[in-house]
């Protein structure tokens, strides 16, 4: 039953790979092997790619130095920290959230077996998220260093440690999370703004790491004695991995102990916090007036409690409007220094309008909330079907919200970067017009996205917003083409207002095709799922 349990997330993670939803049958073995090619390269070459890099960077200092465990101490924190931060906002819903947490309940099934299927879930993204940092530092040390077998087997053995201790770090917050969520009303805006601060936290340590390892490195011997004194369980970590069998045995020792600890504590809140999340509150009614709406506003408004109502599909789709709000309030405070760097990088400030505009498509392309929102339907999609209203009605009211919740931090943005840059008012009036056009295409393409690939056979909503081909297609697709846009724009002599004009114009010819094309087509293909 355990493996059968294991199966079934697996399949549920990975169905976009081995089932087409658009001709509802079995992908190829070939299609199949190729969307794993696709994924293991953009995650571990690209990924795998940057942290070789920063790798390979710091470790000439560290090895001139004979410090090689500060080396791979640095690269585990670090590798603990990413697996932490991939893996804690899905933990939440796979551990607690999942749909058929009643089904498996009332099935006469071990809560072990469960609680290990679940698990293995989350062990399986963390893994993903750790190995990325771990196996390419590992790799960088062996061949820029010295290839010992003792070295190796032992980081690969500590490898192995950071994947638990990420495992175990990952379910303690999240039973965090889920124990101050069954406390409160507003569960999923208040997930939300928890993950917003671990996310602001997160870039505030990115953006100052340069600075955080220059410290380091001026400073290492320093550094070293504080961590034997202050941390010694991460100098025997990193010591553990250039082959100390002592701290080596150590570190596992210790790792085991708490991913047993873990598992027992998680054996005994298990039941009773998944019990909360599927109780029903008493609600007091009141009396209200009904309130008459139109067709458009009431399945607007359908979208929008949708939303509000899943911390997963507003914090994972959305992420493009709290960066265009963070931009610019960081530009209104730092724009002379913004100046300064781009005259530093050899970019004439003359050009620097349309390069605003161009970043503001660009930013506002890392929300998808089409992309997902026909697979949120699920199998509860005939409910939609069956309301007396046009099938365009629905789909224009998904467009909407994504308009809506992109828009508005879109202007904001535009309107400060129309003051820092003193524009003229053509250029002015095409840093409103051009970033909405981007919007509009960016909504209309992933709703078509997601009509041709949905997925509505899904137990965690998860799978569709964050594991699912249509949102990786409607994410990469906008951010190519404005990147298109910014590359011909700096080797293309053109003059600026008419380069702004054809970008626009031909943005708004794409979006009138796809509006028509979802009239036609995509009503028809709704209608069928």
């Amino acid at each position: 039953m355990t493996w059968l349990l294991i199966k079934k997330q697996l399949m549920e993670i990975f169905r976009a790979y081995f089932y087409n939803e658009k001709k509802q049958e079995k992908r190829s073995m070939g299609a199949t092997i190729g969307m794993f090619v696709l994924f293991f390269v953009l995650m571990f070459l690209f990924l795998g790619g940057m942290f070789y890099a920063l790798s390979s960077l710091i470790l000439p200092s560290i090895v001139q130095l004979h410090i090689e465990w500060m080396f791979f101490a640095l690269m585990g924190l670090l590798s603990i920290f990413m697996g932490v931060f991939g893996s804690v906002f899905s933990t939440y819903s796979i551990l607690y959230l999942a749909k058929d947490n009643d089904l498996l309940f009332s099935l006469p099934v071990d809560a072990s077996t469960i609680i290990i299927s679940r698990i293995f879930s989350v062990y399986l993204m963390s893994c993903l998220y750790a190995l990325v940092v771990w196996i390419p530092s590992q790799q960088s040390y062996l061949f820029n260093v010295s290839f010992q077998a003792g070295v190796f087997l032992a980081s690969t053995l500590m490898g192995l440690a950071i994947t638990l201790l990420v495992l175990c770090l990952s379910c303690l917050l999240g039973l965090v999370v889920a124990k101050i969520s069954v406390k409160l009303k507003n569960r999923s805006i208040i997930t939300t703004i928890l993950s917003l601060i671990f996310l602001a936290l997160y870039y505030l340590v990115y953006f100052n790491a340069n600075t955080i390892f220059s410290e380091l490195l001026q400073n290492v011997l320093l550094y070293q004695k504080k961590t034997q004194i202050y941390a010694y369980p991460i100098y025997a970590f990193g010591n553990g991995a250039c082959g100390n069998v002592i701290h080596l045995c150590l570190t596992l020792m210790i790792t085991v102990i708490f991913t047993y600890a873990v598992w027992c504590f998680l054996k005994k809140s298990f039941f009773e916090i998944s019990s909360q999340t599927m109780s029903f509150e008493r609600i007091k009614t009141k009396k209200q007036k009904n309130q008459t709406r139109s067709v458009s506003s009431s399945l607007l408004y359908r979208e929008f409690l949708h939303f509000k109502s899943s911390s997963s599909y507003m914090l994972n789709c959305s992420l493009g409007s709290v960066f265009m709000i963070g931009i610019a309030i960081y530009m209104l405070l730092k724009f002379p220094s913004v100046i300064v760097l781009l005259q530093q990088e050899g970019i004439d400030t003359a050009l620097l309008a349309p390069l605003m505009v161009l970043a503001i498509c660009t930013l506002a392309s890392f929300n998808d909330i089409t992309a997902p929102s026909i697979s949120l339907e699920g199998k509860t999609i005939w409910l939609a079907k069956s309301l007396p209203v046009k099938i365009e009605d629905i789909l224009n009211a998904k467009v909407k919200m994504h308009l809506i919740l992109t828009g508005i931090p879109s202007l904001f943005v535009s309107l400060v970067c129309i003051y820092l840059s003193k524009s003229d008012v053509v250029m002015s009036l095409f840093m409103i017009i051009t970033p909405v056009l981007s919007i509009t295409f960016s909504a209309l393409f992933g709703l078509i996205v997601n009509l041709n690939m949905p997925n509505l056979k899904w137990t965690n909503e998860m799978v569709p917003i964050k594991q699912s081909l249509s949102v990786f297609i409607s994410m990469m697709v906008p951010m190519i083409v404005n990147g298109i846009a910014f590359l011909l724009y700096l080797n293309v002599i053109m003059n600026e207002y008419v380069y702004i004009i054809i970008y626009s114009i031909l943005l708004f010819v794409a979006c009138i095709y796809m509006y028509q094309w979802i009239r036609s087509n995509g009503t028809q293909i709704f209608m069928h799922l």
